[in-house]
């Protein structure tokens, strides 16, 4: 793939021994849903009934999700649509929307679990890392590409591999982001580690959870040295890392 030829020297030290191209993407409309999903975790009511639905996954039956006092008329809204478009996709086994709360039963279905446990998200992140290339190929005529998925197997140790959730790179300068949807039980250290086993600095490492406020964002990037972002936050993340990789590339070249 084009990472290969990216500063990061896979070729010597790692073999890619799986990846996911977009041809193997899922149908476009589950892309779509995916996206959508993610532009509505903007809103926290969007995020809470998420979490609701998460922690009730493995549980048959029907569940209550009461619409927390204060939301307001948009968010109820922007709720109502994302849940809608689940529905119609055919995530729920059946769902009521009332002013109050949402009665649902989620699908005995576990491609729908893997999806609403976090795959949404990876398509999510993706996307939102596409664009952003697309941009820099369009306005600029860069050398992009982007996988995700990409699992790397050390070349000198057999059976010792990594697992990347999605890779890019600029102009042979490689980038990579973890998708996370949960804030529980997350080993924030293993990925300060991987950096450095991947000589990586930790400033092209993007970590998006989209369970984590804006606040909680910097808090765990003040104890790990790496951009931290939620569904809010990611594009200008993204667009920040990239930059100042660019400056300090730019700068180099002219000393």
């Amino acid at each position: 793939i084009g990472l290969v030829g990216s500063e990061m020297c896979i070729r010597d030290r790692y073999i890619i021994v799986q990846q996911v191209v977009p041809k193997k993407l899922p149908p476009i409309a589950v892309q779509r849903m995916a996206w959508k999903t993610g532009e509505a975790l903007c809103d926290p009511v969007v995020v809470d009934f998420l979490q609701f639905i998460r922690t009730h996954m493995q549980s048959d039956g029907s569940f209550s999700f009461r619409i927390p006092k204060g939301t307001s008329k948009n968010s109820f809204a922007t709720l109502s649509e994302i849940a809608q478009t689940w529905d119609k996709m055919g995530l729920f086994a059946s769902i009521v929307i009332y002013p109050q709360n949402i009665v649902y039963e989620l699908a005995q279905n576990e491609t729908v679990r893997h999806f609403l446990s976090g795959k949404w998200l990876e398509l999510f992140v993706e996307h939102q890392v596409q664009q952003i290339l697309n941009r820099y190929q369009e306005e600029q005529g860069a050398e992009v590409s982007v996988c995700s998925n990409v699992i790397l197997s050390e070349a000198a140790s057999v059976g010792s591999t990594h697992e990347l959730d999605v890779v890019f790179s600029i102009n042979g300068k490689f980038f990579w982001v973890e998708a996370k949807s949960s804030s529980r039980s997350i080993d924030y250290g293993k990925y300060a580690s991987l950096c450095e086993k991947l000589k990586v600095t930790s400033d092209r490492l993007l970590l998006v959870n989209s369970d984590l406020s804006v606040e909680e964002c910097e808090g765990v990037s003040y104890f790990w040295n790496y951009r931290v972002a939620n569904c809010a936050t990611i594009t200008q993340e993204l667009e920040s890392m990239i930059a100042k990789q660019i400056e300090i590339t730019a700068a180099l070249s002219t000393d």
